[in-house]
């Protein structure tokens, strides 16, 4: 069952890498009334200007996703079962985080966005079936 652990080390690496693509992080920017609509630029998770202009969660979601990607590498090399538990809850907070941009609307949500969020879930799944194999 020591699978399942470099299977969320590799679900961790792939979300570390959306998240570093230009396209997950959404800001809508509202046009003059005579061209009508809004538009759309979207950023890295890592980058701080959605942060800037009150978009917090992407760069949250990026931040304790390495800091998950740190906790599992050191949880494989030392062997640690106790480090499982704090990857449970690091990524069960990192999910809700990155589907608070749906609190703008959908508009502020991309696929990419989407996709990590899947990935999260996935990964708090697996975390904790290692705790039913660490015990």
């Amino acid at each position: 069952m020591k699978s399942r652990k470099y299977i969320c080390l590799i679900v961790i690496i792939a979300v570390v890498i959306l998240e570093l693509l230009p396209y997950g992080a959404v800001l809508n920017f509202a046009r003059p009334p005579e061209e009508g609509g809004v538009w759309r630029e979207t950023f890295s998770y890592f980058s701080l200007t959605p942060f800037g202009y009150a978009n917090f969660a992407p760069f949250l979601t990026a931040v304790l996703s390495v800091v998950i990607l740190l906790h599992i590498v050191a949880a494989i090399i030392c062997k640690s079962k106790k480090l499982w538990k704090g990857i449970r809850v690091e990524s069960a907070i990192a999910s809700v985080l990155s589907l608070l941009p749906v609190a703008y609307g959908f508009e502020s949500y991309s696929g990419v966005g989407f996709a990590i969020t899947i990935l999260l879930v996935t990964l708090f799944y697996l975390s904790n079936l290692n705790k039913e194999v660490n015990q």
